[in-house]
Formats: structure tokens, sequence, C-alpha cells
């Protein structure tokens, strides 16, 4: 065989191979930047073509999940439905529907789910993001937050008011409460205070919970600091989308911190609450003393290099981060510095999330050059191809000096991510705050 041919039938190997992987993860590979013409144009499936020409319903996404349906004996009594056989319950331990607000998601539709999945004997955990759900659904929503059989509810970015709160805060008192991890997060009910005290008040002796996520604003987001400090089983902590108050950082730091620690909280999440500089030295001074807190994400805040250089500088003291996001910031070389130096003298921290950020080759060659010599345990920056002001070159380059010890980061993965299935949406009080920076 020649070279020719050779090379002709390596083609037809890669494309097979390309196409097997398209056909198992939906999606093409990620072909690097330098070789994309060579790659030719990405491959789709026919069927994902075919949904982005006919959106799907919340009554076709229904359906699509083959729920069991009530029977007649189940309505007037009788001999019970067979159980689902084990192939099938394994499928049925997580239900999740999300994004169809304003896509024929009516009460009726949205009851013959709730009896539904109500069936499903393996049922822990269900998300409902971005599904445009009011206080209307209250009577459907009790039904579903009484299942037992969940254990885990996403119900962010949806239209939940006071009526829903009151129903829920009931179940989440009740002494036999199931709730291990909750999202409420980005709903009108954030800017209602007496919701939040209602919330705050569940919180502070709820015995299972322990990932809680809400939106507050204002003096209210103390009461939920209090709870969460005082509560010895929450260890994820989310706030997006708030307005948090001094005074509720300091909270949270006073009970994070070594001297005084009252709090068994690991994973914090600031993502799009634009705090000021006052906060983050809180924030920073707290890194330095404390030994539990692993996940820390301040994501989408504004930060400038000025004000995160003292979070850069309280790396140096901390033994117990792992994972930093501070993607989509305003953080520039000089931060990138900063960083670095304290990278120097840190050996915990696995992931430092910079993506997004205006730094340039300058600040990219700082970390560089300490990658390998000083520091052997970050194994990501983030996605830097979303880091305009990077070459190509310095880019690739700073991915290839990560990952050293990438072995180990699959130890991080139970940390619980907050909100992964919601739609952002930006709160007023975040656009205001944003309009500053």
């Amino acid at each position: 065989m020649n070279i020719r041919d050779e090379i002709s039938e390596r083609d037809k190997l890669i494309q097979f191979l390309r196409e097997e992987y398209v056909r198992a993860a939906g999606h093409d590979i990620n072909i690097p930047f330098q070789w994309e013409k060579i790659a030719g144009p990405p491959i789709a499936l026919a069927e994902n073509i075919e949904s982005l020409v006919k959106e799907q319903t919340f009554l076709d996404a229904v359906r699509s999940l083959d729920l069991p349906k009530l029977t007649k004996e189940d309505k007037f009594g009788g001999p019970k439905k067979k159980a689902l056989n084990q192939s099938q319950a394994q499928l049925a331990s997580k239900v999740s529907l999300c994004g169809y607000a304003g896509k024929n998601l009516t009460k009726e539709n949205f009851g013959n789910f709730v009896t539904g999945v109500k069936r499903l004997p393996n049922l822990n955990i269900i998300e409902l993001s971005g599904n445009g759900l009011s206080d209307t659904f209250q009577i459907e929503l009790e039904e579903l937050l009484l299942c037992k059989k969940i254990k885990r509810i996403n119900l962010s970015n949806n239209d939940l008011g006071r009526a829903f709160t009151s129903k829920f805060v009931d179940i989440l008192k009740a002494e036999d409460s199931h709730y291990e991890w909750i999202d409420v997060s980005s709903n009108p009910l954030s800017a209602d205070s007496t919701a939040i005290i209602n919330f705050s008040q569940a919180l502070r002796k709820h015995p299972n919970l322990y990932h809680f996520s809400i939106s507050v604003e204002g003096n209210s987001s103390e009461y939920i600091a209090r709870a969460v400090v005082a509560n010895k089983i929450i260890t994820s902590v989310a706030l997006p989308h708030s307005k948090l108050t001094e005074n509720c950082i300091e909270t949270l730091c006073t009970g994070l911190s070594s001297k005084r620690q009252v709090s068994n909280i690991s994973a914090l999440n600031f993502s799009h609450c634009f705090l000021g500089a006052r906060q983050m030295l809180l924030l920073a001074d707290m890194l330095k003393h404390n030994r539990t807190l692993v996940k820390l994400d301040l994501s989408y805040n504004g930060l400038i290099s000025n004000v995160a250089r003292y979070l850069a500088d309280s790396l140096r003291f901390n033994s117990s981060l792992h994972i930093l996001y501070l993607q989509y910031n305003d953080l520039d070389d000089i931060f990138c510095e900063n960083l670095a130096e304290s990278l120097k003298r840190n050996s915990t921290l696995f992931e430092c999330d910079l993506s997004g950020n205006p730094f340039t080759e300058r600040g990219a060659n700082r970390l560089i050059e300490i990658m390998g010599s000083y520091n052997h345990t970050i194994s990501t920056f983030g996605l830097l191809d979303t880091n305009e002001h990077l070459g190509v070159n310095v880019r690739e380059q700073l991915k290839n000096n990560t990952g050293f010890n990438r072995g180990n980061y699959v130890l991080l993965k139970p940390i619980e991510e907050t909100n992964p299935y919601g739609y952002i949406e930006e709160l007023p009080w975040n656009l205001n705050d944003a309009a500053h920076f």
C-alpha cells in the first residue's frame, strides 16, 4: 500500500471514530484551533438538527418520559400495579425537566406529571428549573413536595412567591422532613423579607439538609446567614444573584474563621452578587484562617484587580481551598502577578477558573513561569478559549502547564454544584449594581 492509500485509509478511520463519538456523546469532539481547517465542519446528529427545528413542549417532554399512569385499580382500589423492573427503576431515580417556561406548561399537564413521578419507586432527585412555575401551581407543587422519596429538588429560576414559601416551610419544619438538597434561587420570593425569614427559621434545625441555595436581598440575607451558620449539618450554601449586606458576609466569615469555628460549611457560592471591597476583605481574611472551606464561587462579580488582590494574597496562608471560581470578572495582568506569587506557596488549590477575564500574555506568562517550577497542584485555569486578550500560543502553553495532579482531582467531584440545569436570569438589583463597575 502506497503512502497516498495509507493516508486515505487513516482519514476514513478518523472519520469513523469521530462519527461513533458523536453518536455516543450527542455532539462532535472539540477540535483544537490549529486543526479546524483540516478537520472540516462539525458533525451533528440528524435528530439534534430536527430538535432545533421543532422545539419540545412540556407536554411532549412528559410523554417522552413514559411515566407510570394512574389506572382504574389505583382510582377505585384493586390489585396494585406491578413494580417496575430493575432497569426502569434505575433510569427513574432522577427526573429533569428544565427550561419549559411558556411551552404548554398548564396546571393539568403539571398535575399529570406529578402523579406520574410519584409512582416511580426509586425517584430521589427532581429538577424543574426555568419552567415559569408560580403560586397558581400551589396544589400540584404541595403534592410533589410531600413526596418523601424526593431528597433533592431544584425549583430555581421560576416565579414562586409567598404562598409557595408558606407551604414549603411547613414541610421543612416537620420532624420527619426528608430533604437533603434544595435550590429555590432566582424566584420572586427572594425579595419578600417575610418569606426569607420563614425559610431561615426552617433551616436552623433541619436534620438532613446539606445544600441550600436561595437568592436574597438586603437585610433579609442576614437571617439566612445566621441560620446556615447555626445548622451544623449544612455544608454547601449558595446565594447567587443576591444583594448581600456587609453584616451577612461578616456573619458567614465569623462562623468560618478557625478561632471561632461554629460552622461546617465547605462550599460557598456568591455568583452574580457584585460584592463590594469591604466584603471581599472579610472573605480574604477568613480564608487566611479557615480550614474547612473547599469551594468558593466568586464568578460574575465585577471584581477588579485592586480588590481581588486581597483574595490572591490570602491563598498564601490557606490550606483547605481546592476550587476557586473567578470567571467573567475584570481581572487583569496585575491580579495574575499577585496570584502567581501566592501559588508559589499554595499546594492545595486544584482549580482556579480565570476564564472570561481580560488579562493578556503578560499575566499568562507570569502564571506559566511558576507552574511546574513552584506549583504542581493546579489542574486547570478554566476555559481559556473565552479569554479574548490571549493569543493562541500562550493560551495553549498555559493549558499544557497545568494538570500535573489531575488524577487526584477526581476526589473533588462529589462537591455539589449549584443550579447546574437552570437558565441564568439577571435580577434587577444585580443589573443596577453592575452599572457601577
